[in-house]
This record gives C-alpha cells, structure tokens and sequence, in this order.
C-alpha cells in the first residue's frame, strides 16, 4: 500500500498530529477523526477553539461515534495503516498543497484535505448537532487555520495535479520535517503508561494517587515526543509483564502502570525523573494501592509494634517540652518546639531529627532531648519495618527516601479520601435537612 504523504513537505505542527494519531490509535487503521483529533492536539496555534465552538467539540470518543464510510485499509503513514476516507483525504491535502504552493503543508491544509468528504467521519463529528453546512465548516477551515480563502477551491473537483517540485523529492531537510523512525514501532512503554494514567481517571482512588505523584497523561506523551532519542520498550513486552506478574490477561490501569515501570526502559526512567519520580516509588504505591483494593488492607506487627513506640516517645518528649515551657517563669516560646517534635518521619529525615534532638536539650530541657534522640532510634525501626513489609509485599525495595516521599504522598491521599467523604456527609445532611425543611412547609 502507497504512502500518499511520501516525500511531500510536511509542517512540524502536521507531523505532531500526524504522530500523535498514530500513537493513539491502538491498532486499527487510522481514519480521519483520528488524525483530525490529532491535528486538533498538536496545532496549538490554529483557531480550533472557534471552529469546534461554532460546529462540534471532537475528541477521541468521536472516533467510535463517527466512523468513516470506507473503513478498509487503504495505503499507509510511515508503516501506520490508512482508512480509505482518511488516504484520499491526504491524496486531497496533497493536492491542495500543490494547486495553491502551500508548502511545507502546513495542518490547515492537511485537514481541509480530510473535510472534503462531506460523508468523512471527521466531517460528520464537527458538524454533529450544530448549524453549519459542510461549505460552512470549510470556509471557516481556511478563514481560522489558512487566514486565507483559496479562491476556486472546490472539494468535489479532483485535479490531480501534477505534484510542484516543492512538495516532493529528496529537498526536505532534517530543520523541516522531522524523522519518524520511531512511528515504524509499536507506541512503547511510556505511552502505554500514559494510557493507564488517562484511563484511572474512572477510579476515584487510583485517580487521587497518581494526581499525587503528579501523573498527568497529556504531560507523559508530550514527554514521549521530546524523549524520542531514548529507546523504549514495546507494549507487547510490558503487557507480557503485567500479565505474568499478576496472572491476569487483560491487565487493569494499576497493574498496566506496574509493569510500564518495572520494564528496563530508558525514556520511562527520564520521564519520571523529570516529574520527581523514581521508578520504585511508582511501583511500591501503586502495587499497594492495588493489593489493599485486592486483598484490603493489612498491617504488619513489626510496624505496629514500631508506630506505637515511636508515639509513645514523641508524646513523652511533647510533655516534657510543655512542662519545661510552663515550669521556667512562663518560657511560651519552647512551646514551639511541639511542631518539630511532631513533624518527623516522613516530613523530616534523621539528620534533621538529630539536630532538633540537639537544640532540645540545649533550650529546653536534657530529658526532653534524651527523649527526642531515643525517638529517633524508634522512628528508624519504623522505617526499617515500613520498608521489609513494602518489598514483601511488592517486591521493590525502596531507600529510607524513597519510603519518606511514598508515606507523603499516601497521607496527601488519604486527606483527599477523608475531605471527600466530610463533603460527601455535609451533602448528606443538606439533603436531609431540605427534605425536612419542604415536609414542614
């Protein structure tokens, strides 16, 4: 099957959509709606904004929604296959390029070329439920994405025009359109990652651990464009994984995640680096989240046993600090040393904890100090146990660092989960009450 873009000159912003489509497209045939979806994504200065505010705001669900007429695979993308409707809207776009020297082609052109097709399933999802007529959609086409009417241009008329030497031929340079190499492979790990984050948006709680670790999908495969240079590894071999390591064979999101993780992948590892992530703590918290929904939660008796001794000692150095505060002629300011007190693991580290240790028995009192350090020795057996239990658990283990970020972001999640459900009680009540208040009335 024939390239119709082969050799033509193609903008960068119409190479973005174009890739963005073809890492989307989950095996199938692109069609128009995807790779107008796509366009829509990567044009950042296109006036798409107006024309989906004056026909229809499409998006990836209107790729099921409004298949195009003639879905059998005809020619194809650098290796990624083309619906019928999509290839004679490129051959179109080409045309247009050529007739009206619009090179290189920029994602106007590329999507006037795909709307020409008044039965084209991009044509039919922007113009669903709104007041336009297909001339409409066009002339605003050209009007918000080309600032130009191309005058004579009529959809219906098929010129084949010889192509302009501008459009084809060896004359592109690197500075002009960019490598694809990369499309000829399966979308890889770090797009089969962003996939999972977008598809927890259904779960409230998976949702609220990711927002945590600050994953967000449309930042992960905006990562896999800048990251292209890294190699990565293939969906085949991350689903593999998440399917042996679970024993699954339709991985959910959390497992999905795990496994995109676990695999040897560069351009994960320098993705999650750059959101201030390791590839542990990923694993460590979302493998947890998902035996906790399994299995329900399941404590540990050495980190039981650890968390009680290190309250007890935190509360005795409290007292000591409070009865020093009030025995020394009214001293209110050692009072401030309650919050470092309580403000240790996983808000501080050992070092930190040491030098309060310090300042306490300096400032307030030696005992209050003596118990402060002793409940530094706790808080590290604490950890010690927090850290086995993970490993046995998930099989990753993590550094004391890395457990200090986890323990974080889990209370930051288990804050959402509790204001949810204050909100949730209020809402409760407000219902009650306003039923009660109508009853009366």
């Amino acid at each position: 099957m024939s390239d119709p873009l082969d050799g033509v000159l193609l903008a960068t912003s119409t190479v973005n959509g174009l890739e963005f489509a073809a890492a989307r497209r989950g095996g199938r045939p692109l069609s128009t709606v995807d790779i107008i979806v796509g366009l829509i994504t990567a044009d950042v200065t296109g006036a798409w904004d107006d024309i989906q505010l004056k026909g229809n705001f499409v998006d990836e669900a209107d790729i099921e929604r409004f298949p195009d007429p003639d879905q059998r695979p005809d020619g194809t993308w650098h290796r990624v296959p083309l619906t019928h409707s999509a290839s004679a809207g490129l051959r179109k776009a080409v045309e247009i390029a050529a007739d009206y020297h619009l090179v290189p082609v920029p994602p106007g052109v590329l999507a006037l070329g795909l709307l020409a097709d008044r039965e084209a399933g991009a044509s039919r999802a922007l113009l669903d439920g709104s007041d336009l007529t297909h001339g409409d959609l066009l002339a605003l086409v050209q009007d918000d994405l080309l600032d130009v009417e191309l005058e004579g241009f009529d959809p219906t008329i098929t010129k084949r025009s010889r192509l302009a030497g501008a459009l084809t031929g060896p004359s592109r340079t690197p500075d002009a359109v960019r490598t694809h190499d990369w499309v000829e492979q399966p979308p890889g790990a770090l797009l089969m990652l962003a996939g999972a984050v977008e598809q927890a948006d259904d779960d409230e709680d998976l949702h609220d651990l990711l927002d945590a670790m600050l994953l967000d999908p449309e930042e992960l495969r905006s990562m896999d464009h800048e990251l292209r240079e890294l190699e990565d590894v293939d969906t085949d071999t991350v689903l593999q994984r998440a399917r042996r390591r679970f024993g699954v064979s339709d991985p959910d999101p959390a497992e999905t995640i795990v496994a995109a993780a676990l695999v040897d992948s560069p351009r994960v590892r320098e993705a999650l680096r750059r959101i201030g992530l390791t590839n542990h703590e990923l694993v460590a918290q979302t493998a947890e989240f998902r035996l906790r929904r399994v299995e329900g939660a399941s404590g540990d008796e050495r980190v039981f046993r650890t968390s009680i001794l290190n309250a007890v000692l935190t509360t005795t150095t409290s007292v000591l600090v409070v009865k020093a505060a009030f025995d020394d002629d009214g001293d209110w300011w050692k009072l401030l040393f309650l919050w470092p007190v309580w403000s240790g693991h996983p808000q501080s580290g050992p070092a930190a904890g040491t030098v309060i240790a310090a300042l306490l028995a300096v400032l307030v009192s030696p005992l209050a100090g003596l118990a402060h350090f002793v409940s530094l020795g706790a808080e590290l057996l604490q950890i010690s146990a927090e850290r086995r239990t993970l490993h046995a658990r998930t099989g990753v283990r993590l550094s004391a660092k890395e457990l200090r970020s986890v323990t974080l972001r889990l209370l930051t999640v288990r804050s959402r989960a509790v204001s949810r459900k204050q909100q949730a009680l209020r809402a409760r009540v407000r219902r009650i009450r306003d039923g009660r208040d109508e009853a009366v009335v």
